[in-house]
């Protein structure tokens, strides 16, 4: 399945929206694609410009850049997908890589 790039306009370089995933690029290169969904209950989190985090807005859950949770409720941090880009075009390059031990999902 490949996926088409759409910036979000913003000041975040490495910032990419998918539809229904949510992009990353890290300071090393690597793409990675992020489920928007909050691991607490399952509402839709958006970009943070000024603060450079992920924030839900049911019930205050935030997220750095990557996915990783910074403020709870959530306990978890936000799927997460690596992609490979082949010519400006990005696609799956393996199942769901962040894993917390217990977690069915």
């Amino acid at each position: 399945m490949e996926n088409q790039e759409k910036r979000c306009e913003n000041n975040y370089i490495n910032l990419y929206v998918y539809l229904p995933n949510l992009g990353y690029r890290d300071s090393q290169g690597v793409f990675y694609t992020l489920n928007p969904a909050c691991r607490h209950m399952g509402c839709s989190v958006s970009w943070n410009d000024a603060d450079k985090t992920w924030d839900c807005h049911c019930h205050g859950s935030r997220y750095n850049a990557r996915g990783e949770v910074i403020l709870s409720p959530a306990v978890y941090g936000l799927l997460e997908k690596k992609v490979m880009e082949q010519k400006n075009t990005y696609s799956e390059a393996a199942d769901m890589t962040r894993q917390e031990q217990g977690d069915n999902e």
